[in-house]
């Protein structure tokens, strides 16, 4: 299916109050507060006296001064209870908001997501600057990889121990009933608390699922809410078609381009009989609304109608028009699309620069193909190093071939040293990802390595 629900969140913060906490929130983040230690942040000292201030204030009573003194302790798993007393102190709806998140989860992570939407982290090691990734994770680029794969994951276990331990120590105790009980005070007028009610009830709940969304959508002309209740007639209303076309189109009104997405896509294909028939005309309008937009997946998918004829005369001068512009606008699908004609015809210098692009933005078949090229010489000098950690990346991501592919490389030592329980592991995988099988046995082999791994470190 080309259609996938958008997991986008969107805040209406309209007092003075809560815009002063959203300039906080971007302040912080451009401050990289979640990954760069105080010590080594820029304009340290600025921030220092305006956090003092916030304190200040908060002692005073300003509930915006007391939640966005929450929320900076939330980056912080230790001082989650000092975040806490702080949001009860505040009183407000953001921060009831943030008690009723930190009750029902026990942790402080589920607010940041609500505020702004970014790209989840992908794994990725450049292999146009693996001199430099080596360098800086004090790798030497030696014998082969096969080391420097083990120090990974000996990496990995202890920060998945220290995250565990830490964890353990410092959670607050979860309460889904007191969650509640303060995301309903919040969702009085607060969007962010409506959409999470609405959320929560979807399995449990269906009518009070669709009175929170119908709450967000009516009281703050919510974009995700209307594309939720269209969700959700769809499912228990199929045959209401103007009632969830309604719900999806004044979505896509209000912004969200997955909704206008979604409905090209079901007028185009009428999937599960849906609609009384296709209607391939206003399937195209609602992806070129989409595409007006900057919505690469509408700028390919409409690139592939026009490449193939799908209810449109063939046209390959508006089918790359289309695609090119979903790349522009970072269509992982559109650059292997694109990557994959290069290949074909014999371009292989911009076929794997296309797949790498491509694999950045985490397209795992991508990745693979970079590592089959940088293996063969194709498009580039024969570089096995940088075939295996193409290969890595999207083994990480769980592609079956780039397993089977590390397999091979650690069977024969190709780039790497021989390793027959690396070998294992990664055959192993590669079985258990093609067959859809339980994958308890590489599973297991991992942890023997990892083990292992870790026994070496406190032997030396």
């Amino acid at each position: 299916s080309k259609y996938s629900v958008a997991s986008s969140r969107f805040t209406s913060l309209n007092n003075a109050g809560n815009v002063r906490v959203m300039d906080w929130f971007h302040k912080i983040k451009s401050f990289n507060v979640i990954t760069t230690d105080f010590e080594t942040t820029k304009k340290l000292e600025d921030f220092k006296q305006e956090y003092v201030q916030i304190v200040d204030e908060s002692n005073s009573g300003n509930p915006s001064s007391s939640d966005i003194a929450g929320i900076l302790h939330c980056y912080s798993e230790d001082t989650i209870d000092i975040a806490v007393q702080l949001f009860e102190q505040s009183g407000s709806e953001l921060g009831s908001f943030c008690l009723g998140v930190i009750y029902m989860t026990g942790k402080c992570q589920g607010i940041f997501k609500r505020f702004w939407k970014e790209q989840e982290d992908v794994y990725y090691i450049d292999t146009d600057n693996l001199d430099e990734y080596l360098k800086r994770n004090e790798e030497k680029k030696v014998s082969g990889v096969g080391k420097n794969f083990e120090k990974w994951l000996k990496k990995e276990s202890n920060k998945l121990i220290t995250a565990n331990e830490k964890r353990k120590q410092s959670a607050i105790q979860v309460d889904v009933s007191l969650g509640i009980q303060y995301l309903e005070k919040s969702a009085q007028n607060f969007e962010e608390a409506q959409l999470t009610l609405g959320d929560f009830y979807l399995e449990s709940d269906v009518d009070k699922s669709i009175h929170y969304y119908k709450k967000a959508a009516v009281e703050n002309n919510s974009k995700r809410a209307y594309h939720k209740l269209g969700e959700l007639y769809l499912a228990y209303e199929p045959d209401n078609v103007k009632q969830w076309v309604n719900f999806f189109d004044t979505a896509g009104d209000l912004g969200n381009m997955e909704s206008l997405y979604f409905l090209g896509y079901t007028y185009l294909t009428n999937y599960d009989n849906v609609l009384a028939d296709k209607d391939t005309e206003r399937g195209i309008e609602y992806l070129k609304r989409a595409d007006s937009n900057g919505h690469a997946p509408s700028s390919y998918y409409l690139g592939l109608l026009y490449l193939n004829g799908d209810g449109v005369d063939v046209s390959n001068e508006m089918s790359n028009m289309y695609i090119e512009k979903a790349i522009e606008n970072g269509s992982s699908e559109a650059m292997y699309h694109k990557g994959t004609q290069a290949f074909d015809h014999g371009d292989y210098e911009n076929a794997i620069g296309l797949f790498k692009k491509a694999g950045k933005l985490g397209n795992t078949d991508a990745l693979c193909n970079a590592g089959v090229m940088y293996y063969n010489g194709l498009g580039c000098d024969i570089d096995y190093e940088k075939s295996f950690y193409s290969y890595q990346n999207a083994a990480v991501l769980d592609h079956p071939t780039a397993h089977k592919n590390l397999g091979h490389m650690y069977t024969f030592g190709i780039g790497v040293p021989q390793s027959e329980k690396h070998a294992l592991y990664h055959s192993t995988k590669a079985k258990e990802l093609e067959e859809g099988i339980d994958q308890s046995k590489s599973s297991a082999i991992l942890s023997q390595i990892m083990e292992e791994s870790l026994e070496e470190k406190s032997c030396s």
